[in-house]
């Protein structure tokens, strides 16, 4: 009974010894839960034996959190961010995570329109007379446009050419009150 005690303690502290002297592990599968157009949420999958996490921007701390989500805030509107993630436990430290990709959402109104089902390539890309491809929609895209989409579309599409800076992106939302679906 009592070799049976000493090795389930050996089990349950052995471990938390041995975590003790060894940096955490690299915090995996990171995604996007939401986003505003100044700030992203992101989550991962828990550290076993991480006490806390820095979560990075750009290779900046931005913030320190006990969960295993957090919130970026402070990003400019349709911006591209690289959120990366630290565990720690006291001074040891993992090292950062893989990049997680997160965009912000447009502020501006829409420059472009594109729908599925009421567009031609022919049109003038307006609300009015929008585009019919989302093709058509990149194929003359400029810095800082944001190209609204409504319908369903199916079709392979190549993207070239973005914004000119970070403070610039091109975006591509659902159009106001509809929800696409790019396949």
């Amino acid at each position: 009974m009592v070799v049976v005690a000493l090795l389930l303690l050996g089990l349950l502290v052995l471990p938390q010894v041995a975590l003790a002297g060894m940096r955490p592990a690299m915090p995996r599968h990171g995604w996007v839960t939401g986003a505003t157009t100044t700030s992203v949420t992101v989550r991962w999958l828990k550290v076993p034996g991480a006490v806390t996490y820095d979560v990075r921007v750009g290779g900046r701390r931005v913030g320190t959190v006990r969960a295993t989500s957090a919130r970026v805030n402070g990003l400019a509107p349709a911006s591209f961010a690289n959120v990366q993630v630290v565990a720690r436990r006291g001074r040891l430290a993992s090292v950062p995570s893989d990049p997680i990709p997160a965009v912000t959402r447009a502020s501006g109104a829409c420059t472009r329109w594109v729908s599925s089902t009421r567009g031609s390539d022919a049109g003038a890309g307006t609300q009015a007379s929008p585009w019919r491809t989302i093709g058509k929609l990149v194929g003359g895209w400029q810095a800082g446009d944001v190209g609204c989409v409504e319908g369903t579309f199916v079709e392979d599409v190549s993207i070239f050419r973005g914004g000119d800076s970070a403070r610039t992106p091109v975006t591509l939302p659902s159009a106001p009150g509809t929800r696409a679906s790019l396949r």
